[in-house]
């Protein structure tokens, strides 16, 4: 699972809102028919438009990879399949880019190598 929070342009501060990301759907249910509290607070979950419209994402998470060219991680996980998109997200404040990045498949089976592979070395 991953969470991120949105956070108000240039500083830390919460937007009111984030995004969790499950690997496995089977629990969905419950996170949105429970209630929950965070910090105090009652939170709702709902579904993202993607989620709604039964968009099948095959999307994998990449860590420290900061100072990997978007074309250099194109390259070395397209070995696994078609590669739709790789997202290198950016610090709004110093425009540097995040450690991270987030590589979308065009089809299952080059999801599945990619997760399967479970490391990879680039560069």
């Amino acid at each position: 699972m991953e969470a991120v929070v949105a956070k108000e342009k240039g500083s830390e501060m919460s937007r009111g809102f984030g995004y969790v990301t499950m690997v496995e759907s089977g629990s969905r249910d419950s996170l949105l028919n429970d209630t929950h509290v965070l910090g105090g607070k009652g939170i709702r979950v709902l579904l993202t438009k993607e989620s709604l419209a039964g968009a099948n994402v095959k999307k994998v998470h990449l860590n420290d990879c900061a100072d990997i060219s978007r074309e250099d991680i194109h390259n070395a996980f397209a070995v696994f399949g078609q590669v739709l998109d790789v997202h290198t997200p950016k610090d709004v404040t110093t425009g540097e880019r995040k450690r991270f990045a987030f590589v979308t498949y065009g089809t299952d089976e080059a999801f599945g190598k990619a997760v399967e592979a479970g490391s990879l070395v680039v560069g």
